[in-house]
């Protein structure tokens, strides 16, 4: 199964074109109008129920991206009712934060046996998106303590926190429902995928040697190299404390040009340079 986040566009009407677009089998649906899912009022939920059945887009994923902590867990029957109203039995959640592991080891299991449970009457799928913050000892106890629990894997943010891939992929890899995809540079810049330094490709082969059968869900962020992308043939301006940042920015923006061999003069349009993403993975990991 594969999917991707749309929600680097605003609006919903933008997310369903850029969906249908890119030929996906699940709607990633995690934030519109700058909101997350988990903050819709009435009338989002009526808003988006109403345009997906306009648009027929069933079955989908929550994505939500509250950050919590062991003394705040999120509302359990709010997941169940925003399960229900989108017709879904999977959602993403981070994991909650702690403050003292030693302190708080036990409340920190505690805590997510009870999400868990809670779900697990309705038959609802959790996930939990690491923020790569954690200590890995902390994710190897928890499971330890919790063996059922699922994780997701997201390798170019992994590397944005500048962890070890190689090393997380090893301790999460028996517990894993998704994986999040996209890449960075040595810049922690945007990168086409496979270019980067996440060793995406890499660990794309490891999934199919671990014959992994969970989803994989594109993210991206090339929508700024489409956007910024004629910046690198302009002048150049000196503004010292901006030059490093422009420069960075420059050199990611070059290599991208360079791999997809365009030129000042070529168009590229984001939907079609996303599609080109999804269809890279979709073709290797068949």
């Amino acid at each position: 199964m594969i999917s991707a986040y749309v929600d680097m566009l605003v609006d919903l009407e933008s997310q369903i074109e850029l969906f249908k677009a890119l030929n996906l089998d699940k709607f990633v649906l995690r934030d519109f109008n700058h909101l997350n899912v988990y903050d819709f009022s009435e009338e989002a939920i009526d808003e988006v129920e109403t345009l997906f059945k306009l648009n027929k887009i069933s079955p989908l994923y929550l994505d939500i991206t509250k950050t919590y902590d062991v003394y705040g867990i999120l509302d359990v029957e709010r997941l169940i009712y925003l399960a229900k109203r989108f017709k879904t039995k999977d959602i993403l959640i981070k994991v909650p934060t702690i403050k003292d592991f030693n302190i708080e080891k036990d409340i920190f299991i505690e805590q997510i046996q009870l999400l868990l449970a809670g779900v697990k009457k309705d038959k609802l799928n959790l996930t939990f998106n690491l923020s790569y913050d954690v200590d890995s000892a902390y994710i190897a106890y928890l499971i330890k303590e919790i063996k059922e629990i699922k994780f997701s894997f997201n390798p170019g943010l992994c590397y944005e926190k500048e962890k070890s891939v190689t090393s997380y992929y090893r301790l999460i890899k028996n517990n894993l429902s998704h994986v999040i995809l996209f890449d960075l540079n040595e810049n922690k810049k945007p990168s086409l995928i496979g270019y980067g330094k996440a060793t995406i490709l890499e660990h794309l082969d490891k999934l199919k040697r671990d014959n992994f059968k969970g989803s994989y869900i594109l993210d991206t962020n090339l929508l700024e190299y489409v956007e910024e992308r004629q910046t690198i043939y302009k002048r150049k301006f000196k503004i010292p404390f901006l030059k490093k940042g422009r420069n960075q920015n420059k050199k990611a923006y070059e290599a991208i040009e360079n791999r997809l061999g365009l030129a000042q003069t070529d168009e590229i349009s984001f939907d079609k340079l996303y599609e080109s993403q999804v269809s890279l993975v979709k073709r290797y990991i068949k």
